[in-house]
C-alpha cells in the first residue's frame, strides 16, 4: 500500500504520518512531502527514527503544489519508483492561510493558488497513477461551508450541473476581483472561498469519475480547529484530535467509503457543507 500525504512536515499532515507509522498493521509505504525541503527532511528524519516495523517504509520527496514543474517531477518519481496505478491513498493536506490578511484582497491570490488550484493540479497530475479502489482525501474546512456565502452563491456552488471548468472559473474570478465577488455574495474570506472550492471539487470529481473502472473514492473532511501554525494557539483541539477524521477516511472499509463517494465528513460523519 502506498500512501502520500502532502504538507506533512508539520501540523495535521505530520500528525497523520506519525499515526500511520505507529499503527500500520500491514506492508505500507508512506511518502511525506513538503514545499520546504530542509524542514521536510528534518521532519522525515525525526519520524524515521520511530519507524521500527520491517513492513513500514517511510520516504520523503520535495513537492511544491503551486509549481507545475515540481508536480511533474513528483509524478515522474512516483511512476519510476512505484509504477503505474501505484497510489492507494492521496491525502491532499497542504494548505495556506494568512490570518491577518485573510479578509483583505491581497490574500486572494496566494490563498487560492495553494488551497484550491494547487490541490486541483496535483490531483489531476496524480489521478492516472491511482490504484483500483484508491482513495483521495481532501482536508478541507468547515470555514468553507456554503452558509458563509449569500444564498445566490450557495446555489451556484451546489448546482448539480456545475462543471469543474466552471468551478475553476468561479475561483479564478474571485482572485481577479475579490471586492466585486464579495459584493456579489461571496464570503470576504479568501480561505473560505478556497475551501468551498476544495469541498465542491471533491464532490464533482466523484460524480465525473463514477464510471472510472478503478472506482476511486473522493471525499473531503473538516479536521477541526487545531493548534497548528495555521490554526493558532487559541484553537481548542490538539493535532491528535485533528487527525482523527482524516485517518478515519484513510482507514475506513472501502465499501463503506465508496458508498459515500463525494461526501464531506466532520467528526467521522457525513455532513452537509
Amino acid at each position: 500500500m502506498l500512501i502520500i500525504v502532502t504538507g506533512s512536515n508539520k501540523g495535521i499532515g505530520h500528525g497523520i504520518v506519525n499515526n500511520l507509522v505507529e499503527n500500520a498493521t500491514k506492508p505500507t509505504t508512506i511518502l511525506m512531502t513538503s514545499r520546504n525541503e530542509v524542514l521536510g527532511r528534518e521532519a522525515y528524519d525525526a519520524l524515521l527514527k520511530k519507524t521500527n516495523k520491517e513492513y513500514v517504509q517511510l520516504h520523503y520527496h520535495q513537492l511544491d503544489i503551486v509549481d507545475q514543474s515540481s508536480i511533474d517531477r513528483f509524478a515522474q518519481h512516483i511512476q519510476e519508483v512505484y509504477g503505474d496505478k501505484s497510489i492507494d491513498v492521496l491525502v491532499n493536506n497542504a494548505g495556506y492561510m494568512n490570518k491577518p490578511t485573510d479578509r483583505q484582497s491581497e490574500s486572494a491570490e496566494p490563498t487560492l493558488r495553494v488551497n484550491y488550484f494547487g490541490t486541483v493540479r496535483l490531483t489531476e497530475s496524480l489521478l492516472p497513477l491511482m490504484n483500483t479502489h484508491g482513495r483521495i482525501v481532501f482536508v478541507s474546512s468547515t470555514l468553507g461551508a456554503l452558509s458563509h456565502h449569500a444564498p445566490n452563491v450557495q446555489e451556484i456552488f451546489s448546482s448539480d450541473s456545475l462543471t469543474i471548468e466552471e468551478l475553476n472559473k468561479l475561483e479564478s474570478d474571485y482572485i481577479s476581483d475579490p471586492k466585486a465577488a464579495h459584493e456579489h455574495g461571496y464570503s470576504n474570506s479568501s480561505y473560505t472561498v478556497s475551501k468551498t472550492g476544495v469541498t465542491t471539487y471533491a464532490k464533482l470529481m466523484a460524480r465525473d469519475h463514477s464510471n472510472d473502472p478503478r472506482h476511486i473514492a473522493f471525499v473531503s473532511c473538516h479536521p477541526g480547529w487545531v493548534k497548528t501554525s495555521m490554526g493558532g494557539s487559541e484553537a481548542p483541539l490538539s493535532i491528535e484530535d485533528g487527525i482523527q477524521t482524516p485517518l478515519y477516511l484513510i482507514n475506513l472499509n472501502y465499501s463503506e467509503l465508496i458508498s459515500n463517494n463525494g461526501k464531506y465528513f466532520d467528526l467521522k460523519k457525513v455532513c452537509p457543507y
